[in-house]
């Protein structure tokens, strides 16, 4: 058992600057727009808990420069910050255009060319073998995200003759899909592994597997990640294609977490069933108590204006009511205009979602579904007494997370102080739904666990004369010396 002792080394504990946070959180991407300490700064001060690294864009030096920058912000703001990088999988581009950009008409004819670089209008550059191997004609062609789309006529050994059924601009290095076809890219593989390397080597908290098709797609990087350093990073599946749809469940249960990729997954499957996938994708993810990430096009107009759409509100808000955990920005910060804006108006909406959530008189109860049965109903009796009791804050003590995590599971309505201490578990607990980690240091005394944690909880969450906290915590079994949350302790504060 543990005793805290708060300490100076780590991230300054400058009162509530998390607590006054919404619980959804807030993952945002680096790009052109946002590469220095400066604008990593404000979009750390604005909400963001975790940045992404893109690694189809960025090169090994380049995410060296970024970590560098975000680590020395996360330092200089005094709040914690976690890192994702995000593997490109077998995402397919086409080449560099010799224009800026083609303007393609319906019913034009196209060649798809086995080149890095095209010179004539109607040729696309695709530099592939595997795409010309897999390809027949009547396979859709999208490219971009569904600017526009080309039918294949017909294939050759250096080049696909199609079609234009859906009239659009395009640039280069856009993306290529043909919905339904599976391909195993071995370029790209080896591409995604010296990247996956690249993180175990370097302060990269979680990791992105992006096109998962199955659970094989991830046990190939687990297999890895055990073997050499576990526990190193937490690995996520972006649900993104008609196979992980179809392997839904066994790609959750394997994953750390999973991300709704909405612009890919609307280009594999229909943007008509983007809705239904997300509620689905959500409902799963919260079922096996997994964190879920919803991405994609959030505040998309917010690249240029410095407003959002109501309709993009009203997505946001919806994510959240679905049971997202996070929500992430792409375009928007990586080479918008206004990327500390958008971080801004994405905190003001989950702030007002989650505040109309707390005020309903409604428990939130559900059926998770866990092999954990002890802890899960302790934690799920946390949530309920917290809610009846309108708890001021749930406080725990972990040397793992796991306690933390299970209660962000069960949706509290109130916050989660989970204090632990080591960076590396308040980093990767920075992706769960409620949860405000602090570092701290251990000593074993359990009466003296409990009052340090509630006297630290009342520093950062001013508590107050008749405030209600729960404290919860795993005591150890001496035989089995293995904790578990198994200790729940209410205290009115005097």
């Amino acid at each position: 058992m543990y005793i805290i002792n708060f300490n100076t080394k780590g991230f300054k504990l400058f009162g509530n600057f998390m607590i006054d946070r919404p619980k959804t959180k807030i993952v945002a991407t680096l790009g052109p727009a946002t590469l220095d300490r400066s604008s990593i700064s404000g979009l750390i001060k604005a909400g963001v808990s975790i940045f992404r690294i893109n690694f189809s864009h960025s090169t090994h030096a380049q995410a060296k420069e970024l970590i560098r920058n975000i680590e020395a912000s996360s330092k200089e703001t005094g709040i914690p910050a976690g890192i994702i990088g995000d593997l490109q999988g077998p995402k397919i581009r086409i080449g560099v255009l010799s224009e800026n950009e083609y303007a393609f008409t319906i019913n034009s004819r196209v060649k798809i060319i086995m080149e890095k670089r095209s010179e004539k209008a109607d040729e696309i550059p695709l530099p592939e073998k595997e795409v010309y191997d897999s390809i027949a004609p009547g396979h859709r062609i999208v490219l971009g995200d569904g600017e526009v789309e080309l039918l294949c006529q017909e294939v050759h050994d250096n080049y696909i003759a199609a079609r234009v059924i859906n009239a659009g601009t395009i640039k280069s290095n856009k993306g290529l899909h043909i919905p339904g076809a599976v391909m195993r890219l071995t370029n790209h593989l080896k591409k995604d592994m010296d990247d996956f390397k690249f993180c175990l080597s370097n302060n990269i908290d979680y990791l992105m597997l992006s096109f998962v098709q199955n659970k094989g797609d991830i046990k190939r990087f687990r297999e890895i990640l055990d073997e050499r350093c576990p526990g190193k990073l937490l690995i996520g599946s972006k649900i993104e294609t008609r196979s992980s749809i179809e392997n839904l469940d066994e790609i959750i249960i394997n994953s750390d977490f999973v991300v709704v990729a909405r612009g890919d997954l609307a280009i594999e499957t229909s943007c008509f069933d983007i809705p239904i996938h997300q509620k689905s994708i959500i409902e799963k993810a919260n079922k096996y108590g997994i964190p879920v990430i919803v991405a994609t096009q959030m505040l998309e107009s917010m690249i240029v204006n410095e407003e959002p759409t109501r309709a993009e509100i009203s997505d946001i808000a919806n994510a959240i009511l679905d049971g997202t955990d996070a929500v992430m920005l792409s375009g928007e910060t990586a080479v918008g205009k206004h990327p500390i804006k958008a971080v801004q108006i994405l905190e003001k909406t989950a702030c007002k979602i989650e505040g109309w959530i707390s005020s309903s008189k409604e428990t939130y109860m559900r059926q998770l579904i866990s092999d954990d049965r002890i802890a899960d109903a302790v934690a799920k009796s946390i949530m309920v007494a917290g809610d009846e009791l309108m708890a001021k804050c749930l406080i725990c003590t972990t040397k793992t997370g796991k306690t933390a995590r299970l209660l962000s599971r069960y949706r509290p309505k109130s916050p989660i102080l989970a204090f632990t201490h080591t960076r590396e578990i308040i980093k990767k607990l920075l992706i769960h739904w409620g949860v405000y980690p602090y570092e701290i240091d251990y000593n074993e005394n359990f009466e003296k666990l409990i009052n340090e944690s509630v006297e630290k909880a009342r520093e950062i969450y001013s508590l107050e004369h008749g405030d209600i906290i729960l404290y919860s915590a795993g005591l150890s079994d001496r035989k089995e010396n293995a904790p578990q949350t198994n200790f729940l302790n209410i205290r009115k504060i005097k």
